[in-house]
């Protein structure tokens, strides 16, 4: 409802008609982190040609990402197209406005991930990332204007990411969440 609201109101929003969002049910074998980074990773034409570096890429084995190509293809998300591999749509938007198991799953793995990566202590690794928190009193009246700002910013955010040719892949994690109990 809030995103919907958001996409009818906000001028910035017009990014995230290109996105293609997909019903949960047809999204509910893609159970693995890697299958939605591997279907960023093909858009990175450098990777194209050679799946062995893309498990590199990725620290999978060879067995998973052809059975994640094999899982894309036939969920309709990926084809080939004269020996290349492609998205069907260039950006996807996977619903989270109502709850599923796989979801939970999918955020509680990527915040696992975030975590690995805050472990690294190279300065090489340092700098390829950024965490930011902050923890601050809440006014619940103005939660529905802050998740609209919040997709206007992963929207934005990824636009800016994915403009030219790219080469890598990121995840961006945000998370909004009370640490206190609710009053009703």
């Amino acid at each position: 409802k809030v995103l919907n609201e958001y996409l009818k109101q906000d001028s910035a929003a017009l990014s995230f008609k290109k996105y293609n969002r997909k019903d949960f049910e047809s999204l509910q074998h893609l159970t693995k982190w890697y299958q939605v980074a591997l279907m960023e990773l093909i858009t990175c034409d450098k990777y194209q040609s050679d799946e062995r570096i893309m498990a590199q890429k990725l620290k999978i084995s060879l067995t998973e990402l052809r059975a994640s190509l094999f899982t894309l293809v036939n969920s309709g998300l990926i084809e080939k197209v004269n020996g290349k591999w492609q998205k069907k749509t260039l950006h996807q938007d996977f619903p989270t406005d109502t709850t599923h198991e796989a979801t939970r799953q999918y955020h509680r793995t990527m915040t696992g991930k975030a975590l690995e990566v805050l472990s690294e202590s190279q300065p090489a690794e340092v700098c390829r990332r950024r965490m930011i928190g902050a923890t601050v009193a809440v006014n619940p009246q103005h939660l529905e204007q802050a998740i609209s700002a919040y997709n206007e910013f992963i929207y934005k955010m990824t636009a800016l990411l994915t403009e030219g040719e790219c080469s890598e892949v990121y995840q961006i994690n945000l998370q909004l969440f009370p640490l206190t109990r609710s009053e009703s």
